[in-house]
């Protein structure tokens, strides 16, 4: 499933919580210079949004393991595609938990009233990493859809050659 597009963002644990840190710390020190301050009320609206690559995630794994699936797959296509999805659905799997756990310490961080930079830090960065998530998210299923329309099209060319060359074997008899 390897195309010419770029990946816009990779979905796996190790770039996700590389992306947190470095936009928590930029925020948070962005926060203590201009010296905002921000109610609890403000951080409420946080929780919904981190939620949202969850649902697209899912989804991407569901396309994924759908093109694993496909019928018209020779046997070292399938060997080949079983490994490629099985490390991509393992990568959105371990994202998917990531975010749920985040969800969860967001809302403790609101719940226990604490320092709301920190809470606005850690909650900003999560949503800004699940942006960039969902569009890694969408990547995967353009490449899921390609790769399947890929082989659709290489099966039709293969049923109309063999068509013409049994037109041919008969027309010669």
């Amino acid at each position: 499933m390897e195309f010419k597009n770029k990946r816009i963002f990779v979905n796996s644990l190790h770039s996700i919580i590389v992306t947190v840190m470095l936009i928590s710390l930029a925020c948070y020190f962005l926060l203590g210079y201009y010296d905002l301050i921000l109610s609890k009320s403000s951080l409420a609206w946080c929780l919904t949004f981190i939620i949202f690559p969850i649902a697209t995630l899912f989804q991407s794994m569901t396309a994924l393991n759908a093109a694993g699936e496909m019928k018209e797959l020779t046997t070292p296509e399938c060997n080949r595609l079983n490994y490629i999805l099985t490390v991509r659905s393992k990568m959105i799997r371990n994202s998917m938990v990531f975010y749920f756990i985040a969800a969860v310490i967001s809302g403790i961080l609101i719940w226990l009233d604490v320092d709301t930079r920190y809470t606005f830090s850690f909650a900003i960065s999560v949503l800004c990493a699940g942006v960039l998530s969902i569009a890694g998210a969408i990547q995967d299923n353009i490449e899921a859809s390609q790769f399947k329309r890929k082989i659709i099209n290489r099966s039709k060319e293969e049923a109309e050659s063999e068509r013409i060359a049994k037109k041919i074997k008969d027309a010669s008899k």
